[in-house]
């Protein structure tokens, strides 16, 4: 991520960044840029690997939208009262959000420290591998 509202996946070909945007209250436009090397047009597919990344791209974030999508519209039923975030999933999101909300009260982005035994290479906390398994 760039914070606020830019991310990448980076790859040895090829780099898509994605821009969000707010618009409006509860909705936002994405902005996607598919950045190739020069030397991708030595190929003489150049133009059907770039449409194969780009599709590629797409549809794994169309699938990405509609899981935030259903998320948030959870998020609005009144049962909802909100709730822990999953150590074992989650921990990125949850030390991301801080940073947000950090930087929206003026408290500086102050990047909480993770679950213990988290290991942000392995994703699944050091106590928790064996569940893993």
């Amino acid at each position: 991520f760039i914070y606020p509202n830019t991310f990448m996946s980076i790859y040895p070909h090829h780099i898509f960044r994605v821009i969000v945007e707010p618009v409006a209250p509860g909705k936002s436009r994405e902005r996607t840029h598919l950045l190739v090397h020069p030397s991708i047009y030595e190929q003489e597919n150049a133009e059907e690997l770039i449409d194969g990344f780009m599709a590629f791209h797409t549809n794994v974030n169309n699938e990405d939208m509609g899981i935030c999508e259903a998320v948030q519209s959870g998020m609005l039923s009144a049962p909802t009262n909100g709730g822990r975030f999953s150590f074992r999933f989650e921990e990125t999101i949850h030390r991301f959000q801080n940073m947000v909300a950090d930087s929206l009260t003026s408290n500086g982005a102050h990047i909480p420290a993770g679950e213990s035994g988290f290991d942000p290479h392995n994703s699944i906390p050091a106590d928790l591998t064996a569940l893993a398994k």
